[in-house]
């Protein structure tokens, strides 16, 4: 019993030393480290946003907590952080929710795509500028209408990609059918007669070039629409680098080459 009790003293003089070396070293002015903007621009992938909260304050919490849990009295230099600690963590929630939203944005972009949809990551960034620069942790009431707008923009940004992206993929399919699609239709356990084949490959071909037509007015219609998302954008847009047709590099051209491609029917 003896032993039991010196142990459980020493112990307790041990825990109430490292929290006395604690207090002493603890940072003062803890509180000041909030003072700094909501996001900040990724110092190692060009153009991503962080979340830019300062991970000590995040262990002071941590080390608060259990501080408080073994009944100890937190120094008053250190709890006015601390007391706002549910609301910085549902700040940093959201927060962090549009930092996702953008980034997954410009990781859905190449390089050359992002020229296409430079105007309106740059409507973006003026939305979410305020959280770079002003809007900052010690604010005490950030108004949730910044994250929702911020949000709002990236989300209806995050639908044109997509609906871009997928006319992209259609064009594919339907470029690959039109390389798929046979001239020559010739059946190999059967014996023509000149008349025949003649007769055969004709009607083949008329479906062959009714396939194609439709297959190529399908492409034209989806490059329209996607033409029309993009022609108010500004001089700077620059359409990404052909993959399928000879897509022009700037609105102007695309409008001229869309408008202007009834002459350039395909021919069988």
């Amino acid at each position: 019993m003896v032993v039991y009790q010196h142990l459980t003293q020493t112990l307790d003089e041990f825990v109430r030393k490292i929290f006395t070396e604690w207090t002493m070293m603890v940072d003062r002015e803890s509180v000041k480290r909030l003072e700094r903007p909501l996001m900040v621009r990724s110092s190692e992938v060009r153009g991503m946003l962080n979340v830019n909260f300062d991970p000590l304050l995040l262990s002071l919490f941590e080390e608060i907590h259990y501080w408080e849990r073994l009944s100890f009295e937190i120094p008053h230099y250190v709890m006015d952080a601390y007391l706002r600690k549910e609301d910085l963590r549902t700040l940093r929630e959201s927060v962090l929710l549009v930092v996702r939203d953008y980034n997954r944005i410009l990781s859905d972009l190449t390089r050359e795509q992002r020229g296409l949809f430079r105007e309106r990551i740059r409507f973006l960034d003026k939305k979410i500028q305020p959280g770079l620069s002003k809007l900052l942790w010690s604010s005490r009431a950030i108004s949730s209408y910044y994250i929702n707008d911020c949000r709002l923009h990236a989300r209806q940004l995050q639908l044109t990609i997509d609906d871009y992206k997928r006319a992209n993929v259609t064009i594919a399919q339907s470029s690959r059918q039109i390389s798929e699609l046979l001239l020559v239709h010739i059946d190999g356990k059967k014996t023509y007669t000149d008349h025949e084949f003649k007769q055969q490959q004709r009607t083949h071909r008329d479906a062959g070039q009714k396939k194609l037509l439709d297959v190529h007015d399908n492409i034209l219609s989806i490059m329209r629409q996607t033409f029309e998302v993009f022609k108010n954008d500004g001089s700077e847009v620059r359409f990404p680098p052909p993959r399928f047709t000879a897509w022009p590099h700037t609105p102007a051209a695309a409008n001229h080459s869309i408008n202007n491609n009834n002459n350039n029917k395909p021919h069988i």
